[in-house]
């Protein structure tokens, strides 16, 4: 139990952290990720919702989609996405409170910012793969989506389903 309990918090620190590089990356006003494009987008737009909210709601969706696609073959384990997407969403905010005086100005301190948050974001990915317990929904929505994919057309692997739902983000 004690081993297990390690890997979920060693999971749950990863997508602290990961939290952290996408705010980092998102200040430095060259863009964000593409799974984050979205939430970003409608979080200016609609002001009232903040871009760890949206984020959470797209996380949700991609977790919905999910459980569609998979139906009896979704494991109820995976539920504890929810739970990490509350916590993933929740730190979003917090580390774009914690940069919020924070607004590069000139080319060279936004690609510092940019390099800073993509290094912080390669961390937290390293350190939430590793335990291999549960993903993330939108990991979760590109397996269930290759998944699905592979049942009709096995040469369609998992790396051109992400490459294709990257697309569609943008």
């Amino acid at each position: 139990m004690k081993v297990i309990s390690l890997r979920y918090f060693y999971f749950f620190l990863g997508i602290i952290i990961n939290s952290f590089g996408i705010a980092f990356i998102t200040k430095s006003n060259l863009g964000t990720s593409q799974i984050s494009s979205i939430p970003y987008i409608f979080s200016l737009e609609y002001t009232d919702f903040s871009f760890g909210l949206t984020t959470f709601i797209f996380n949700i969706i991609f977790l919905l989609i999910e459980i569609a696609l998979l139906r009896r073959d979704f494991e109820p384990i995976q539920f504890l996405q929810i739970v990490a997407n509350i916590i993933f969403s929740f730190f979003i905010d917090v580390s774009m409170n914690l940069l919020s005086a924070f607004e590069p100005e000139t080319l060279i301190v936004k690609l510092i910012s940019l390099f800073i948050g993509c290094f912080i974001l390669a961390i937290g990915i390293s350190i939430e793969v590793a335990p291999n317990v549960i993903v993330v929904p939108g990991e979760g929505v590109v397996r269930a989506l290759a998944l699905v994919i592979a049942l009709k057309k096995p040469q369609i692997k998992f790396g051109t389903v992400k490459i294709y739902f990257d697309i569609t983000l943008i």
